[in-house]
C-alpha cells in the first residue's frame, strides 16, 4: 500500500523494477512489481477510508506482553 501510487512506481522504475500497467478499482488504483524469480507483488494506493494509526507497544518477543 502506499500514498502515492505515480510517485512509488517513478521510484521503483528508477531502481530498476519492472511494473505491471495501472488497472483502476472502486477501492482504489492497483499495480504489480515482478519479481526475479517470476512472481508479482501487488501495490496499490487505497481510495477507502482507511483507519487511523494507533500507538500500541511493541510486544516483548518471549512473554508476548508489551515490552
Amino acid at each position: 500500500m502506499c500514498d502515492d501510487l505515480d510517485t512509488t512506481m517513478d521510484e521503483l522504475a528508477a531502481k530498476g523494477a519492472t511494473l505491471t500497467a495501472v488497472t483502476e478499482a472502486r477501492w482504489g488504483r492497483l499495480t504489480s512489481l515482478h519479481l526475479p524469480g517470476g512472481g508479482e507483488v501487488g501495490l496499490y494506493e487505497p481510495r477507502h477510508p482507511r483507519l487511523p494509526t494507533c500507538n500500541i507497544p511493541p510486544l516483548d518477543k518471549r512473554s508476548r506482553r508489551p515490552a
